[in-house]
């Protein structure tokens, strides 16, 4: 954004701020970073982590993940097409891949 001088960009920043709250400075430097400050309430934290842990899935994509699957379950339930179509081709067949792995193998 550009502005005339030092003062006018103060005074954008401090239109753009009005009526919002301070930021909290952890949350702020965390934005972007795979250490990202975790913002969820606790009710899906072992879901949220298993889902960080397969392969095609990490913390720029879990939420996303989130919002269009019910469950870790129905994730495991989808076929390849559905997994790519979700995470794409290469991420989704290393998912795929990991979760159904030694599926049709005798024991």
């Amino acid at each position: 954004m550009w502005s005339a001088s030092p003062y006018a960009t103060t005074s954008i920043f401090a239109d753009l701020k009005a009526n919002n709250p301070e930021p909290v400075p952890e949350q702020a430097a965390a934005k972007g970073t795979d250490e990202a400050v975790d913002e969820s309430t606790g009710d899906n934290v072992a879901a949220e982590e298993v889902l960080r842990s397969l392969p095609g899935i990490g913390t720029k994509n879990y939420r996303y993940v989130m919002g269009k699957v019910g469950s870790v379950r129905d994730l495991c339930a989808m076929d390849l097409a559905s997994i790519q179509l979700l995470l794409g081709v290469e991420p989704g067949k290393a998912c795929y891949d990991f979760l159904h792995k030694g599926e049709g193998q005798s024991k």
